[in-house]
């Protein structure tokens, strides 16, 4: 499970979610160094070491980047992807082909729109296709919007 307050790590919290390399020291354990008398003492006048708080911070920053949330345990997991609500007449074709949409409650690619007009009014159709490869398409009325997945 996603950890709620990764985001307001410390310094220290951030580099202790990935081992070091320069001493050493497990996941979520400090950073040490080895005394003269050979024993571990722990790192006293600074949090971690420079390289494994640098390295966390990149992780942590790719990890934002690619859409990925880190776990209590230190590892990434894909995050799971915002839906926006789109309204229908600014779906562009070319734009959002092959995005997932919700149609009805299920899950479509979107492939295509056609624009019409009854005695109501103006309606757009989209058209998508599911999992299983069927065709689905639903009317809707110029303005009205649709659930779009954002891109992964």
């Amino acid at each position: 499970m996603r950890n709620p307050d990764f985001d307001q790590l410390t310094e220290k919290q951030l580099a202790e979610t990935i081992p070091c390399r320069g001493c050493g020291a497990p996941k979520g354990e400090p950073c040490f160094t080895v005394g003269r008398d050979g024993q571990r003492h722990p790192l006293t006048n600074f949090p971690a070491h420079l390289t494994r708080t640098k390295r966390a911070q990149r992780l942590q920053r790719m990890a934002e980047e690619e859409n990925l949330t880190m776990t209590d345990d230190g590892l990434f997991q894909l995050a799971e992807p915002e839906w926006a609500d789109v309204p229908v007449n600014d779906l562009v074709t070319p734009v959002h082909r092959g995005r997932t949409m919700a149609l009805e409650g299920i899950e479509v690619r979107f492939t295509g729109t056609h624009h019409g007009a009854d005695d109501d009014g103006r309606y757009v159709v989209v058209h998508g296709t599911d999992a299983t490869g069927h065709s689905r398409s639903k009317q809707f009325r110029i303005g009205a919007t649709v659930a779009v997945k954002a891109k992964q």
